[in-house]
């Protein structure tokens, strides 16, 4: 089983956990229960089976109120330039009532997590290209593209891990796990009064913080891998949801510096 991410999927206003199992196939809601330190999986239902889509990300594209899934299609192909669909699987909440199909393109490239970059309400796609280490950003209307715009380059060991607002300043940022020491970067993104830059665009690589959580930190370990920024108790504060891929423990990293997590682990 891995975490794909985090959404409230009963409408109770507590975030659940969605997570997939690449073996049978299944796509599960984990429904949360409980509030501060003090939480846990009250019970599970299996959303739906499919081993030829793998998810890569929960948000609500259709505005209706209920967390879809981000798709892309598995296949035994070893060629990067090989046209694999990404689709929009939409749900009610309980079931997937249709899926769209919103691009063809080469598996190379692949969606890494969602959030709204542009901040006009529709959530878009982070994404990056194995093969180079060129992460970048499509831009949705609804469910098509609407562009796509590269932000930065890094050292392929270093992955895109998940987005989120981590520093508050209204913009969605990006956080990047170095693969080899578990070392935990955030590229801080978007122009800060929100004007166009050169390129005409709202976002681009800013600022990094390359001490976020260091390789001396307990918790930059390979293990871990960050699966969402989310704020699981709203108080306003954002937080880590976290996964340990060898004892599939899920953490809660509260970030109150670059060096001092609260972890809770459930």
């Amino acid at each position: 089983m891995s975490i794909v991410g985090a959404a409230d999927f009963n409408s109770d206003g507590k975030l659940d956990l969605f997570s997939e199992d690449v073996s049978s196939g299944a796509k599960t809601i984990h429904f949360i229960t409980g509030s501060g330190t003090s939480i846990s999986i009250s019970n599970t239902t299996v959303l739906t089976s499919d081993t030829s889509y793998r998810m890569a990300g929960v948000a609500d594209f259709n505005a209706d109120g209920k967390p879809d899934l981000i798709a892309e299609q598995v296949t035994n192909s070893s060629d990067p330039l090989f046209k694999t669909n990404r689709q929009i699987w939409y749900t009610n909440g309980t079931a997937v009532t249709s899926k769209v199909t919103f691009l063809d393109f080469d598996q190379e490239w692949t969606i890494i997590n969602a959030g709204d970059f542009d901040l006009d309400g529709t959530p878009d796609l982070m994404v990056e290209q194995f093969t180079t280490g060129r992460k970048g950003i499509w831009y949705m209307t609804s469910n098509s593209i609407r562009e796509g715009f590269e932000y930065v380059t890094l050292q392929e060991k270093w992955k895109s891990r998940c987005t989120g607002d981590i520093n508050k300043d209204g913009n969605n940022d990006a956080l990047f796990q170095d693969t080899v020491s578990g070392s935990i970067i955030v590229l801080y993104l978007g122009n800060q009064d929100g004007s166009l830059n050169q390129w005409g665009h709202k976002y681009t690589y800013q600022a990094v913080n390359r001490n976020f959580i260091s390789a001396g930190n307990p918790s930059a370990s390979t293990d871990w891998k960050m699966r969402g920024f989310i704020d699981h108790d709203n108080d306003g504060k954002t937080s880590i949801l976290s996964e340990n891929t060898n004892s599939g423990d899920c953490a809660i990293w509260s970030v109150d510096s670059e060096s001092n997590l609260g972890s809770l682990v459930f």
